[in-house]
């Protein structure tokens, strides 16, 4: 194997689409790094969870201790959390109950089409001042939105609007990562 060309340095992504891939890299490669040097063997059994929500991508990363990291990256930053798995479920609960449909119009109660009502789940990490995922639903003169917000003690946020479906995708997977760990299972065989 020739060194140098081992050695060559591929070139970052330029222009606006490289703004957004650079926190996601930064995302990736913070949480990576654990793994990486074999610090942390029972995060590397419980593989994290990825996905993306238009410019948002969203890391979860179940913990052995009870613990799950929440890693949120937008366009121009990026932030972490670390929430306990019980509060993780309770907001997955909760924000399940955003997304029950509108009631029909003939059971609606008459109200004017300039109301706007809103909703919301917060998960928080344990402490003052510190770092909150924040999921609200905004009804307004029949049109239903989501936004999910993410900030920090420094109260910078990184803010997205989502559809139902990536609501619906978003709880069942920060259920799934605060899920007790997958036991494994070992066969008899009968003789």
């Amino acid at each position: 194997m020739n060194l140098a060309s081992s050695r060559r340095r591929t070139p970052l992504p330029s222009g606006a689409r490289g703004r957004r891939l650079l926190p996601v890299l930064g995302a990736a490669l913070l949480w990576l790094a654990p793994i990486a040097e074999g610090q942390d063997t029972a995060q590397a059994r419980r593989p994290p969870i990825r996905t993306l929500f238009g410019d948002l991508a969203l890391i979860l990363r179940p913990a052995g201790d009870g613990t799950i990291g929440i890693g949120v990256a937008g366009a121009a930053r990026t932030l972490t959390l670390t929430v306990r798995a019980t509060d993780a479920r309770r907001w997955a609960d909760s924000a399940t109950k955003l997304l029950v449909p509108a009631p029909r119009r003939a059971r609606r109660v008459k109200v004017p089409n300039d109301t706007v009502q809103r909703a919301r789940v917060v998960l928080e990490e344990p402490g003052v001042g510190t770092a909150s995922l924040v999921l609200s639903r905004i009804d307004s003169g029949g049109t239903r939105q989501f936004l999910l917000y993410a900030d920090d003690a420094e109260l910078v946020g990184i803010r997205q609007s989502l559809e139902a479906d990536e609501v619906r995708t978003l709880v069942r997977l920060m259920r799934r990562a605060a899920g007790p760990a997958a036991k494994a299972t070992s066969r008899r065989r009968r003789r």
